[in-house]
């Protein structure tokens, strides 16, 4: 998963700042998006419209492993049934600080594309959606 434009440049400020906070999204609640194509850093593109489908909640959870920090999605997320086959397969998704508009947060590609039928749901199992924040940098070694 790769952090959206948007939130990349708060985390930047955030950085060049004496800010000793991360800057949290302006939303208290995040919703996921699924895309047909890859959304770009200002994820604009190929988000589902149409056949019952709404960008669905979504929370994390940190999980230290080795020399970063995981933000793993802490309950499944499930979509509602589609009312139509989506015509094209699901292979991105975003994550936005709201359900209808809002700001991008974060995006990236599923594993293996996901072929939505109709009055079928999609479901992503607890800690599928990973984002890796370094905490520490990598060893370097000059020959």
């Amino acid at each position: 998963m790769a952090l959206a434009e948007q939130y990349a440049t708060h985390v930047a400020n955030s950085l060049a700042s004496t800010a000793t906070v991360m800057p949290a999204p302006q939303g208290a609640n995040l919703f996921m998006s699924l895309h047909t194509e890859d959304p770009t850093p200002d994820c604009s593109l190929g988000e589902l419209v149409g056949s019952g489908y709404l960008r669905t909640a979504i929370s994390f959870d940190a999980v230290s492993v080795a020399d970063s920090i995981n933000l793993e999605n802490n309950a499944p997320v499930i979509f509602p049934a589609a009312t139509a086959t989506i015509v094209d397969d699901v292979e991105f998704y975003g994550i936005w600080d709201d359900q209808l508009a809002g700001e991008p947060i974060a995006y990236g590609k599923l594993a293996s594309p996901i072929v939505w039928t109709n009055l079928a749901s999609v479901a992503f199992q607890t800690g599928m959606l990973v984002l890796e924040l370094y905490t520490k940098p990598a060893t370097c070694t000059i020959p």
